[in-house]
């Protein structure tokens, strides 16, 4: 269409299956009520400048079938439809590098077993849906590297068979989420903005999502559930995120898995383990949970925990109850500005453990956890794990470092000593201040250790 405008009822363009065509709009419009790119052929689509309106859109329909879009002209591409599927039992290819496009309901991208789909968005380009499926029973991509991509609702993975893909590397990316509805989906994130009204991993009980996060921004406005019904992860590499509300392991049938390696990371408040398996892994960065965060869930759910081997976490209050655990193994590694509390509300073994590794030079300077106030079950259990405790002089080390006062109950709670002879250990409170005493290694030890290893050298040299 050069110039005016064709309006057809029914368009098919590659409708057999070694037939191949193509359609051009440029100056004029195109309208078709139901429109087929690569029916059992191949068929592309590529619009210039003006509009091409469609009240159904489908690429590659058929299993042989191929159909291509292209939108690419800075001066005016549009296309408008209530429905686009990309990739039916075939494959179906949508590129956007300029231009505008609406689908006023819902966009499928690999829609039967078997099909295939990708959309492409680049440049400048504009795009929104009200419902988008990435992988509804086939596989679907969606790659952003540039432009706009508004979109109501976005189920990945839609199908119980059905596996979808996003990577934004620039652009932005904004809707809500459904990662892993009932199959598998993923996201990967190396730039750009991904704001997302509110974000589900793991939605049904046979869902998977997994999200990585590695460089630019994440957000998720509403609440964040990694791992719904079903399995969630949620790694960040770099870049920053921030979320309100988040649940690791929700309901029953959950389990989730959260890790921070650099970068940032910032939430309202954190629940890690609800009715389901949760664990949050801090190597790296910096995480902040302004409110509450609550490590183990309701009575009778299966245990998670947190652990803190490198970063900084720092959280208003912190919770630790009903099987959840708490190991931390940096010194400066956790502040807690309001109360660290350990209790359950069931038989439940809640668990404190510091992992002291000698390596790391730990002095008396620096706390593993600083808190504002604690308050401590008698009956929790609470585990000092030693590693390398091959120090040849005597070493004290700051454990916990508490503003308020520390109750008698909380100071005469017995420690299990691991990884190590008990008899070199001792713990002492110093006003609010909690301290490991590490003897040296005893000489008679030391010598016995250099003996051997001098034995070990001398049987190499014979046999050589």
């Amino acid at each position: 269409a050069a110039s005016g405008a064709a309006k057809f009822t029914t368009l098919s363009v590659g409708t057999q299956n070694s037939a191949s065509g193509t359609v051009t709009v440029g100056a004029g419009s195109v309208n078709a009520d139901y429109a087929t790119f690569g029916d059992a052929g191949k068929g592309w689509l590529n619009i210039y400048m003006n509009t091409f309106a469609s009240s159904a859109l489908t690429l590659g329909a058929q299993a042989t079938g191929v159909g291509t879009v292209s939108l690419n002209y800075y001066g005016g591409s549009y296309l408008t439809t209530s429905t686009l599927v990309v990739g039916g039992a075939g494959a179906g290819h949508f590129n956007l590098t300029a231009g505008i496009v609406t689908v006023g309901s819902s966009m499928y991208v690999g829609y039967a077993a078997g099909g295939s789909g990708t959309v492409t968005i680049g440049g400048g380009g504009v795009f929104s849906a009200n419902n988008v499926y990435l992988g509804y029973s086939g596989s679907g991509k969606l790659l952003i590297n540039g432009g706009t991509a508004t979109l109501g609702n976005l189920s990945v993975g839609s199908g119980a068979n059905g596996s979808g893909a996003i990577t934004l590397s620039s652009g932005t990316l904004a809707g809500g989420l459904y990662l892993g509805d009932s199959g598998t989906g993923t996201l990967q994130i190396n730039g750009g903005t991904a704001a997302f009204t509110s974000l589900y991993l793991g939605f049904n009980t046979n869902g998977s999502g997994m999200a990585t996060l590695s460089s630019g921004a994440l957000a998720a406005l509403g609440t964040t559930y990694l791992g719904y019904n079903g399995y969630g992860s949620l790694h960040i590499n770099g870049g920053n995120s921030s979320f309100s509300q988040m649940y690791i392991g929700y309901f029953s049938t959950a389990s989730g898995v959260m890790t921070l390696s650099s970068g940032t990371l910032t939430a309202s408040a954190i629940n890690v383990g609800e009715q389901g398996v949760g664990k949050w892994h801090v190597i790296g960065g910096t995480a902040t949970v302004n409110g509450l965060l609550r490590i183990g869930g309701q009575p009778g759910s299966a245990a998670s925990y947190v652990t803190v081997s490198g970063g900084s976490l720092t959280a208003g209050n912190v919770w630790v109850t009903n099987s959840g655990s708490l190991y931390v193994a940096k010194q400066g590694a956790m502040n807690v500005a309001g109360t660290l509390t350990v209790s359950s509300t069931t038989s439940a073994t809640t668990v404190v453990a510091l992992g002291v590794d000698m390596a790391d030079n730990p002095t008396d300077s620096s706390a593993y956890i600083t808190a504002n106030a604690i308050l401590f079950d008698v009956n929790g259990d609470y585990v000092i794990d030693l590693k390398n405790a091959n120090n040849t002089v005597d070493a004290t080390i700051l454990l916990l470092q508490v503003a308020t006062d520390v109750g008698a109950d909380i100071k005469a709670i017995s420690w299990e000593i691991a990884g190590v002879d008990p008899s070199r250990v001792t713990t002492q409170w110093i006003d609010n201040n909690f301290y490991l005493h590490v003897s040296a290694v005893p000489e008679p030890a030391l010598a016995a250790g250099l003996m051997g290893l001098l034995a070990l050298v001398v049987a190499a040299r014979r046999k050589k």
